[in-house]
């Protein structure tokens, strides 16, 4: 028998508001939920009483103050220990019931339902709500009355494997549009659990998803999150040993640092070159990135792609017998990563000139160096608005050092030329 705290609020009025269920003196949980000052006092308190037939606990997760400073609550309602559906409240600003929602499936379906975040849509006077319905992970938008509006695009299927989980909340993204997170397991292996991140349009459509497994941990979960200053994101949850015996289960703090896409690292730009005389055949297979640029060397329209969404082989058929050099430009939340793909089309040779070449100190403060295997011949610098602000040629030499101190702070983006290669590179100037 006891109290559990599930969740608080800061209040419009300075104060906060704390929920969560309690079975004192009863054995089973009902829903508890009480306002407290800055100095801890409580304002008021108040348990809901639900008499419903077999229900044994009920409990809130989250809650929205509305403009009118009104409270809409959601959470859940267990029937017995292998059912529960999604339950949502609303009161006015004293904690009183004025009315109280759920989504019910009969108890036969052994479903598992449960809301665990909300997000108010200010502009709309809507709710969009993160939960868990029949085991799979589901955002749905209602109005202040507990109307449901509409279902957002599930994430339930993934190259044909069923996906199950739930989402644990939902935030506002850096552009207007919404990040849902929580967890996911495959039917086939469900104690393998991933830390899932999806990002909706405000459409209800599925922009990304994002997949997180712990090194080492079988069950990973997402409870929190923030939009971060630098344009990304942190989620923060707990992990699972995957390794466990029956008397005790570990379980860590699990942190997540993502760009604005739900990257963990920098765009890597990869493509495969495949060819016969004039025509050949680019695939990308970049990693981490979204749009991407190729040049394919002979002065013909760079092509832009998205990296996640277009696939498809490229084909390109070159009008003349040559050396070309194909450069592919991957690029995610401003920064950018380079590899370049040279071929004769009358010997087929091919080869990748992913050259030995380092660029130090990056980020850099009076002087960058430049060493090569192969010899550099020449450097062009561009800054982040495409005009060139350095220009050497004739260099001849494998290792360059170049003064950046009159450069302004941003991010240069280096050609280099040399014997037999043309590679392109990123450096920072702080």
């Amino acid at each position: 028998m006891g109290s559990s705290m599930s969740n608080f609020k800061f209040l419009s009025d300075s104060t906060f508001l704390i929920m969560g269920s309690t079975n004192i003196p009863d054995t089973i949980a009902k829903p508890i939920y009480f306002k407290v000052d800055t100095m801890g006092n409580i304002l008021w308190r108040k348990k809901l009483e639900q008499p419903i037939s077999g229900m044994l606990n009920t409990s809130f997760n989250d809650a929205i103050e509305l403009p009118d400073s009104n409270l809409i609550f959601v959470g859940h309602r267990n029937f017995n220990f292998q059912n529960s559906d999604i339950w949502i409240a609303k009161t006015d600003k004293n904690g009183n019931l004025l009315w109280d929602r759920n989504w019910y499936s009969p108890p036969s379906n052994s479903t598992h339902e449960f809301a665990f975040g909300a997000l108010y849509l200010p502009q709309e006077n809507n709710l969009l709500v993160a939960c868990t319905k029949g085991d799979f992970p589901y955002v749905f938008k209602i109005d202040t009355s507990g109307v449901v509006l509409q279902i957002f695009d599930m994430v339930n299927y993934e190259n044909g494997a069923v996906l199950l989980g739930g989402f644990n909340n939902i935030i506002k993204a850096h552009d207007g549009n919404y990040i849902a997170f929580g967890s996911r397991a495959k039917q086939s292996n469900n104690n393998v659990l991933e830390g899932l991140v999806v990002k909706y349009n405000t459409f209800g459509n599925v922009l990304w998803t994002r997949s997180f497994i712990g090194y080492g941990y079988g069950r990973v979960g997402f409870q929190h999150g923030i939009a971060t200053s630098d344009g990304g994101y942190l989620f923060t949850g707990a992990a699972n040993l995957a390794v466990y015996n029956q008397n005790s289960l570990k379980q860590i703090v699990y942190v997540v640092k993502t760009n604005c896409l739900g990257f963990t690292g920098p765009p890597q730009a990869q493509m495969q070159c495949n060819g016969n005389g004039l025509n050949y055949t680019f695939t990308n297979l970049s990693e981490r990135a979204d749009t991407c640029y190729l040049d394919f060397g002979d002065g013909s329209p760079l092509l832009v792609f998205r990296a996640e969404h277009d696939t498809l082989p490229i084909n390109h058929t070159y009008a003349t017998q040559g050396n070309y050099q194909i450069t592919l430009i991957a690029t995610a939340c401003g920064e950018a990563d380079t590899m370049v793909c040279s071929f004769n089309t009358s010997t087929g040779a091919l080869y990748d000139v992913e050259e030995e070449l380092s660029v130090y100190p990056n980020p850099a403060i009076n002087q960058i160096t430049i060493k090569a295997v192969r010899e550099i011949q020449s450097i062009k610098i561009y800054n982040s608005l495409g005009a060139l602000v350095y220009n050497e040629t004739g260099i001849n030499a494998n290792t360059k050092m170049i003064n950046v101190e009159t450069l302004k702070p941003g991010i240069y983006f280096m050609e280099l030329e040399g014997a037999g290669y043309f590679k392109k590179e990123k450096f920072i100037k702080s």
